[in-house]
């Protein structure tokens, strides 16, 4: 049946094309990709802080993280172009 769908599937309607960014159908958003990989470096941060690293080697850590970070949940999240 059109527009019928089981628990956990989108329903594929004439005419629309689904967007899926893995195999499975999961989309992943950039923001919670995001904030969760800032956790993480947080995280880190503090264990260097308790293990009295130089902070000017924290800061650097933390910026080259933050830029992976970034990089990694681009190409995570981006939407694959349409083939024409």
């Amino acid at each position: 049946m059109p527009g019928c769908s089981l628990p956990g599937q989108q329903a594929e309607l004439p005419g629309r094309k689904v967007r899926r960014l893995n195999g499975e159908g999961d989309v992943v958003s950039f923001g919670i990709y995001a904030v969760g990989f800032a956790i993480v470096i947080g995280g880190l941060i503090y264990a260097a802080y308790l293990m009295h690293m130089p902070a000017h080697w924290i800061a650097v850590c933390a910026i080259v993280l933050f830029g992976v970070g970034i990089v990694k949940a681009v190409t995570t999240t981006r939407q694959k172009d349409p083939v024409a």
